[in-house]
Protein backbone atom coordinates (compact mmCIF):
# COMPACT_ATOMS: atom_id res chain seq x y z
CA UNK A 1 0.00 0.00 0.00
CA UNK A 2 1.14 3.54 -0.78
CA UNK A 3 1.53 4.99 2.74
CA UNK A 4 1.34 8.62 1.68
CA UNK A 5 -1.91 8.00 -0.22
CA UNK A 6 -3.31 6.14 2.80
CA UNK A 7 -2.63 9.04 5.16
CA UNK A 8 -3.87 11.55 2.60
CA UNK A 9 -7.14 9.64 2.40
CA UNK A 10 -7.44 9.49 6.20
CA UNK A 11 -6.78 13.23 6.52
CA UNK A 12 -9.38 13.87 3.83
CA UNK A 13 -11.96 11.85 5.76
CA UNK A 14 -11.15 13.71 8.97
CA UNK A 15 -11.52 17.08 7.25
CA UNK A 16 -14.78 15.99 5.66
CA UNK A 17 -16.10 14.80 9.03
CA UNK A 18 -15.02 18.05 10.68
CA UNK A 19 -16.70 20.08 7.97
CA UNK A 20 -19.92 18.12 8.46
CA UNK A 21 -19.68 18.65 12.22
CA UNK A 22 -19.14 22.38 11.76
CA UNK A 23 -22.19 22.80 9.53
CA UNK A 24 -25.50 23.28 11.38
CA UNK A 25 -28.07 20.56 10.85
CA UNK A 26 -31.32 21.67 9.24
CA UNK A 27 -34.21 20.86 11.57
CA UNK A 28 -37.16 22.36 9.75
CA UNK A 29 -37.89 25.33 7.53
CA UNK A 30 -35.66 28.10 8.82
CA UNK A 31 -34.45 26.16 11.89
CA UNK A 32 -30.86 25.03 12.44
CA UNK A 33 -29.27 22.77 15.05
CA UNK A 34 -25.71 22.97 16.34
CA UNK A 35 -24.28 20.41 18.74
CA UNK A 36 -20.86 19.97 20.27
CA UNK A 37 -18.71 19.74 23.38
CA UNK A 38 -17.72 22.65 25.62
CA UNK A 39 -16.92 23.40 29.25
CA UNK A 40 -16.49 19.71 30.06
CA UNK A 41 -19.97 18.81 28.85
CA UNK A 42 -22.15 18.85 25.73
CA UNK A 43 -24.29 21.58 24.24
CA UNK A 44 -27.21 21.74 21.83
CA UNK A 45 -28.63 24.88 20.26
CA UNK A 46 -31.64 25.07 17.96
CA UNK A 47 -32.50 28.40 16.42
CA UNK A 48 -34.64 29.85 13.66
CA UNK A 49 -32.65 31.71 11.02
CA UNK A 50 -33.98 31.69 7.45
CA UNK A 51 -30.66 33.19 6.30
CA UNK A 52 -28.86 30.04 7.53
CA UNK A 53 -26.11 31.77 9.51
CA UNK A 54 -23.60 29.38 11.06
CA UNK A 55 -22.89 30.61 14.60
CA UNK A 56 -20.49 27.81 15.62
CA UNK A 57 -17.37 30.01 15.45
CA UNK A 58 -19.07 32.63 17.62
CA UNK A 59 -20.11 29.93 20.10
CA UNK A 60 -16.55 28.61 20.30
CA UNK A 61 -15.38 32.15 21.03
CA UNK A 62 -17.96 32.58 23.81
CA UNK A 63 -17.04 29.26 25.44
CA UNK A 64 -13.33 30.12 25.28
CA UNK A 65 -13.94 33.57 26.78
CA UNK A 66 -16.01 32.12 29.64
CA UNK A 67 -13.44 29.41 30.36
CA UNK A 68 -10.60 31.91 30.39
CA UNK A 69 -12.45 34.04 32.92
CA UNK A 70 -14.39 31.82 35.34
CA UNK A 71 -13.40 28.16 34.88
CA UNK A 72 -11.53 26.47 37.73
CA UNK A 73 -10.55 23.72 35.28
CA UNK A 74 -8.92 25.95 32.65
CA UNK A 75 -5.17 26.25 33.22
CA UNK A 76 -4.18 29.89 33.63
CA UNK A 77 -7.77 31.15 33.80
CA UNK A 78 -8.53 34.39 35.60
CA UNK A 79 -10.24 32.60 38.48
CA UNK A 80 -7.16 30.42 38.95
CA UNK A 81 -5.00 33.54 39.02
CA UNK A 82 -7.30 35.13 41.61
CA UNK A 83 -7.30 31.96 43.70
CA UNK A 84 -3.51 31.76 43.59
CA UNK A 85 -3.05 35.43 44.53
CA UNK A 86 -2.42 36.27 48.18
CA UNK A 87 -4.66 39.30 48.45
CA UNK A 88 -5.59 41.17 45.25
CA UNK A 89 -5.96 40.76 41.49
CA UNK A 90 -7.59 42.57 38.57
CA UNK A 91 -10.84 41.05 37.27
CA UNK A 92 -12.88 41.36 34.06
CA UNK A 93 -16.57 42.17 33.59
CA UNK A 94 -17.61 38.48 33.54
CA UNK A 95 -15.91 37.94 36.89
CA UNK A 96 -17.58 41.06 38.29
CA UNK A 97 -20.99 39.83 37.13
CA UNK A 98 -20.38 36.46 38.81
CA UNK A 99 -19.56 38.24 42.06
CA UNK A 100 -22.68 40.41 41.82
CA UNK A 101 -25.03 37.51 41.02
CA UNK A 102 -23.39 35.47 43.78
CA UNK A 103 -23.99 38.32 46.24
CA UNK A 104 -27.70 38.21 45.44
CA UNK A 105 -27.86 34.43 46.01
CA UNK A 106 -25.67 34.70 49.12
CA UNK A 107 -28.01 37.21 50.74
CA UNK A 108 -31.17 35.38 49.68
CA UNK A 109 -29.96 32.05 51.05
CA UNK A 110 -28.61 33.54 54.28
CA UNK A 111 -25.10 32.36 53.35
CA UNK A 112 -26.03 28.87 52.12
CA UNK A 113 -24.87 29.91 48.63
CA UNK A 114 -21.23 30.97 48.82
CA UNK A 115 -18.76 31.05 45.89
CA UNK A 116 -15.79 30.91 48.29
CA UNK A 117 -16.61 27.22 48.78
CA UNK A 118 -13.72 25.92 46.62
CA UNK A 119 -11.46 24.92 49.59
CA UNK A 120 -14.35 22.89 51.01
CA UNK A 121 -14.97 21.20 47.65
CA UNK A 122 -11.32 20.17 47.59
CA UNK A 123 -11.43 19.05 51.23
CA UNK A 124 -14.34 16.69 50.51
CA UNK A 125 -12.79 15.35 47.30
CA UNK A 126 -14.90 17.20 44.72
CA UNK A 127 -12.45 19.93 43.74
CA UNK A 128 -10.57 18.14 40.94
CA UNK A 129 -11.54 16.78 37.57
CA UNK A 130 -12.89 13.61 39.19
CA UNK A 131 -14.21 12.51 42.59
CA UNK A 132 -11.51 11.66 45.12
CA UNK A 133 -12.85 9.81 48.14
CA UNK A 134 -11.68 11.18 51.48
CA UNK A 135 -10.18 8.54 53.80
CA UNK A 136 -11.11 10.25 57.04
CA UNK A 137 -12.65 13.50 58.18
CA UNK A 138 -10.55 15.48 60.63
CA UNK A 139 -12.75 18.00 62.45
CA UNK A 140 -9.76 20.17 63.29
CA UNK A 141 -8.70 20.23 59.64
CA UNK A 142 -12.28 21.05 58.61
CA UNK A 143 -12.37 23.97 61.05
CA UNK A 144 -9.11 25.21 59.53
CA UNK A 145 -10.59 25.08 56.02
CA UNK A 146 -13.68 26.96 57.19
CA UNK A 147 -11.43 29.90 58.08
CA UNK A 148 -10.77 30.32 54.35
CA UNK A 149 -14.48 30.37 53.50
CA UNK A 150 -16.86 33.32 53.66
CA UNK A 151 -18.11 35.65 50.96
CA UNK A 152 -17.96 38.54 53.43
CA UNK A 153 -14.16 38.20 53.17
CA UNK A 154 -14.24 39.42 49.55
CA UNK A 155 -14.12 43.12 48.68
CA UNK A 156 -13.55 45.24 45.58
CA UNK A 157 -11.32 48.22 44.79
CA UNK A 158 -12.39 50.66 42.06
CA UNK A 159 -9.14 52.61 41.95
CA UNK A 160 -10.37 55.12 44.51
CA UNK A 161 -11.78 53.20 47.45
CA UNK A 162 -12.55 49.76 48.83
CA UNK A 163 -16.16 48.61 48.55
CA UNK A 164 -18.18 45.61 49.56
CA UNK A 165 -19.65 43.74 46.59
CA UNK A 166 -23.08 45.09 47.53
CA UNK A 167 -21.73 48.67 47.55
CA UNK A 168 -20.04 48.09 44.19
CA UNK A 169 -23.34 46.90 42.71
CA UNK A 170 -24.94 50.27 43.38
CA UNK A 171 -21.92 52.50 42.85
CA UNK A 172 -22.36 55.16 40.16
CA UNK A 173 -18.61 55.17 39.46
CA UNK A 174 -17.59 52.68 36.77
CA UNK A 175 -13.80 52.21 36.53
CA UNK A 176 -12.00 50.70 33.56
CA UNK A 177 -11.38 47.62 35.68
CA UNK A 178 -12.02 46.38 39.21
CA UNK A 179 -9.57 44.74 41.59
CA UNK A 180 -10.71 41.96 43.89
CA UNK A 181 -9.40 41.95 47.45
CA UNK A 182 -9.26 38.83 49.64
CA UNK A 183 -9.14 39.08 53.42
CA UNK A 184 -7.64 35.58 53.65
CA UNK A 185 -4.72 34.61 51.38
CA UNK A 186 -6.07 31.06 50.92
CA UNK A 187 -9.63 32.13 50.06
CA UNK A 188 -10.59 30.57 46.72
CA UNK A 189 -13.62 31.10 44.51
CA UNK A 190 -15.77 28.62 42.62
CA UNK A 191 -18.45 29.78 40.15
CA UNK A 192 -19.52 26.28 39.06
CA UNK A 193 -22.91 26.74 40.75
CA UNK A 194 -23.91 29.45 38.27
CA UNK A 195 -21.20 29.61 35.59
CA UNK A 196 -22.85 27.38 33.00
CA UNK A 197 -26.15 29.18 33.49
CA UNK A 198 -24.33 32.46 32.89
CA UNK A 199 -22.76 31.09 29.71
CA UNK A 200 -26.24 30.14 28.47
CA UNK A 201 -27.42 33.71 29.14
CA UNK A 202 -24.44 35.13 27.24
CA UNK A 203 -25.33 32.94 24.25
CA UNK A 204 -28.96 34.06 24.51
CA UNK A 205 -27.86 37.70 24.47
CA UNK A 206 -25.76 36.96 21.37
CA UNK A 207 -28.74 35.39 19.58
CA UNK A 208 -30.95 38.30 20.61
CA UNK A 209 -28.35 40.62 19.09
CA UNK A 210 -28.75 38.75 15.81
CA UNK A 211 -32.52 39.37 16.06
CA UNK A 212 -33.09 35.62 16.35
CA UNK A 213 -36.44 35.32 18.11
CA UNK A 214 -36.89 31.54 18.37
CA UNK A 215 -34.27 29.36 20.03
CA UNK A 216 -33.47 26.71 22.61
CA UNK A 217 -30.03 26.71 24.26
CA UNK A 218 -28.92 23.68 26.31
CA UNK A 219 -25.51 23.43 27.97
CA UNK A 220 -24.89 20.54 30.34
CA UNK A 221 -28.58 20.37 31.22
CA UNK A 222 -28.98 24.14 31.70
CA UNK A 223 -31.70 25.36 29.33
CA UNK A 224 -33.02 28.69 28.12
CA UNK A 225 -35.71 29.13 25.47
CA UNK A 226 -37.37 31.91 23.53
CA UNK A 227 -40.24 31.90 21.06
CA UNK A 228 -41.49 28.68 19.48
CA UNK A 229 -40.03 25.35 18.40
CA UNK A 230 -39.86 24.20 14.74
CA UNK A 231 -43.48 23.01 14.93
CA UNK A 232 -44.82 26.34 16.13
CA UNK A 233 -45.38 25.08 19.68
CA UNK A 234 -43.79 26.03 23.00
CA UNK A 235 -40.37 24.51 23.61
CA UNK A 236 -40.47 21.60 26.04
CA UNK A 237 -37.79 20.12 28.26
CA UNK A 238 -37.56 16.82 30.07
CA UNK A 239 -36.69 16.43 33.75
CA UNK A 240 -34.53 13.40 34.54
CA UNK A 241 -35.43 10.99 37.32
CA UNK A 242 -32.93 11.32 40.21
CA UNK A 243 -31.44 7.83 40.29
CA UNK A 244 -27.91 6.89 41.30
CA UNK A 245 -27.20 4.96 38.09
CA UNK A 246 -24.81 7.34 36.32
CA UNK A 247 -25.76 5.94 32.91
CA UNK A 248 -29.51 6.19 33.44
CA UNK A 249 -31.32 9.17 31.95
CA UNK A 250 -34.91 8.17 32.61
CA UNK A 251 -37.26 11.08 32.05
CA UNK A 252 -39.82 11.56 34.80
CA UNK A 253 -41.52 14.78 33.72
CA UNK A 254 -41.93 17.13 30.76
CA UNK A 255 -42.49 20.88 31.02
CA UNK A 256 -43.30 23.45 28.31
CA UNK A 257 -41.43 26.73 28.66
CA UNK A 258 -42.42 30.26 27.71
CA UNK A 259 -39.34 32.50 27.32
CA UNK A 260 -37.89 30.92 30.47
CA UNK A 261 -34.87 29.08 31.79
CA UNK A 262 -34.70 25.79 33.65
CA UNK A 263 -31.98 23.93 35.55
CA UNK A 264 -31.88 20.85 37.77
CA UNK A 265 -29.48 20.09 40.60
CA UNK A 266 -29.22 16.87 42.56
CA UNK A 267 -27.04 14.64 44.71
CA UNK A 268 -27.69 11.47 42.74
CA UNK A 269 -24.66 11.50 40.40
CA UNK A 270 -21.68 13.13 42.15
CA UNK A 271 -21.20 11.25 45.41
CA UNK A 272 -19.38 8.41 47.15
CA UNK A 273 -20.12 6.14 50.10
CA UNK A 274 -18.13 6.60 53.33
CA UNK A 275 -18.74 4.49 56.45
CA UNK A 276 -22.18 3.56 55.18
CA UNK A 277 -23.16 7.18 54.53
CA UNK A 278 -23.57 9.03 51.27
CA UNK A 279 -21.09 11.89 50.78
CA UNK A 280 -22.56 14.18 48.10
CA UNK A 281 -21.01 17.16 46.33
CA UNK A 282 -23.55 19.63 47.73
CA UNK A 283 -21.81 21.25 50.71
CA UNK A 284 -23.17 23.71 53.23
CA UNK A 285 -20.55 26.50 53.34
CA UNK A 286 -21.70 27.61 56.79
CA UNK A 287 -21.07 24.26 58.46
CA UNK A 288 -18.50 22.81 56.07
CA UNK A 289 -20.42 19.53 55.98
CA UNK A 290 -22.20 17.87 53.08
CA UNK A 291 -25.94 18.56 53.07
CA UNK A 292 -28.05 15.85 54.67
CA UNK A 293 -31.77 15.95 53.89
CA UNK A 294 -34.42 14.10 51.88
CA UNK A 295 -34.37 16.37 48.81
CA UNK A 296 -33.13 14.32 45.84
CA UNK A 297 -33.30 16.93 43.08
CA UNK A 298 -34.41 20.51 42.59
CA UNK A 299 -35.63 21.86 39.27
CA UNK A 300 -35.95 25.63 39.05
CA UNK A 301 -37.75 27.62 36.36
CA UNK A 302 -36.67 31.26 36.28
CA UNK A 303 -36.47 34.26 33.92
CA UNK A 304 -32.75 33.73 33.22
CA UNK A 305 -30.43 30.76 33.45
CA UNK A 306 -27.91 32.29 35.85
CA UNK A 307 -30.69 32.73 38.40
CA UNK A 308 -32.10 29.25 37.80
CA UNK A 309 -28.64 27.70 38.13
CA UNK A 310 -27.87 29.47 41.41
CA UNK A 311 -31.29 28.79 42.91
CA UNK A 312 -31.22 25.07 42.15
CA UNK A 313 -27.98 24.90 44.15
CA UNK A 314 -29.56 26.91 46.97
CA UNK A 315 -32.42 24.41 47.11
CA UNK A 316 -30.05 21.44 47.35
CA UNK A 317 -28.05 23.06 50.15
CA UNK A 318 -31.08 24.13 52.19
CA UNK A 319 -33.43 21.19 51.69
CA UNK A 320 -37.07 21.14 50.71
CA UNK A 321 -38.79 23.22 53.38
CA UNK A 322 -36.29 26.05 53.42
CA UNK A 323 -36.18 26.05 49.62
CA UNK A 324 -39.92 26.53 49.43
CA UNK A 325 -39.72 29.26 52.05
CA UNK A 326 -36.90 31.31 50.48
CA UNK A 327 -36.87 30.46 46.77
CA UNK A 328 -40.47 29.87 45.74
CA UNK A 329 -41.75 33.40 46.59
CA UNK A 330 -39.31 35.01 44.10
CA UNK A 331 -41.22 36.57 41.21
CA UNK A 332 -41.05 34.46 38.05
CA UNK A 333 -39.59 31.41 39.84
CA UNK A 334 -41.21 27.98 40.06
CA UNK A 335 -40.03 24.71 41.60
CA UNK A 336 -40.30 21.01 40.86
CA UNK A 337 -38.80 19.12 43.79
CA UNK A 338 -38.22 15.38 44.06
CA UNK A 339 -37.77 14.06 47.59
CA UNK A 340 -37.61 10.75 49.46
CA UNK A 341 -40.40 9.62 51.74
CA UNK A 342 -39.61 7.84 55.00
CA UNK A 343 -40.16 4.47 53.33
CA UNK A 344 -37.63 5.36 50.61
CA UNK A 345 -40.19 5.98 47.86
CA UNK A 346 -40.02 9.10 45.69
CA UNK A 347 -42.50 11.95 45.95
CA UNK A 348 -42.72 15.29 44.20
CA UNK A 349 -43.73 18.88 44.88
CA UNK A 350 -44.69 21.28 42.08
CA UNK A 351 -45.22 25.04 42.35
CA UNK A 352 -48.81 26.07 41.53
CA UNK A 353 -47.61 28.23 38.59
CA UNK A 354 -46.43 25.19 36.59
CA UNK A 355 -48.59 22.46 38.11
CA UNK A 356 -51.15 22.59 35.29
CA UNK A 357 -48.59 22.39 32.48
CA UNK A 358 -46.04 19.93 33.91
CA UNK A 359 -46.65 16.35 32.85
CA UNK A 360 -45.32 13.62 35.12
CA UNK A 361 -44.59 10.43 33.20
CA UNK A 362 -45.53 7.12 34.76
CA UNK A 363 -43.65 3.84 34.53
CA UNK A 364 -46.33 2.48 32.18
CA UNK A 365 -45.60 5.23 29.66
Amino acid sequence: MNTSRFFTAIIGLILLFSACQNTPEKVNTGYLHIRGAAQGTSYSIKYKDPTGRNIRAALDSIYAEMDQSISNYKAGSLIQQVNDADSMHKIDHHFLTMLQRSQWAYELSEGAFDPTIWPLMQFWGFGGEGIKEVDSIDSVALDSVLQMVGFNKVRLFDGKRQLSIREAMYSSYRPDYWTILKDHPDLQLDFNALGQGYTVDIIAAYLDGLTITDYMIELGGEVRVKGKNPFGNPWTTGIVKPVEDKLAKDQMAVLPLDNQSITTSGNYRKFYQKDGQKVAHTINPKTGSTSQHNLLSATVVAPDCTMADALSTVCMVLGMEKARELVEPIEGVSLFLVYAEEDGSMATYTSPEIEGSLKIETEEQ
